[in-house]
């Protein structure tokens, strides 16, 4: 399953990946610290594809 798809294969809504975006980043503190960089490259990856999905941004 794509990260732009929910389980039923519909395409995501922007603000929808925005809100389980926010609650990744929510999970960084309860990971180990030599992993918080990694992550937070990752998460940033994904809001810039959520944002870029956003028009008038």
């Amino acid at each position: 399953m794509s990260e732009n798809q929910n389980n039923t294969g519909e395409r995501l809504d922007p603000l929808v990946k925005i809100h389980l975006i926010k609650a990744e980043i929510a999970a960084v503190p309860n990971s180990p610290l030599t992993e918080h960089g990694e992550k937070f490259d990752q998460i940033h990856q994904k809001l810039n594809g959520a944002l870029s999905d956003i028009e008038g941004i």
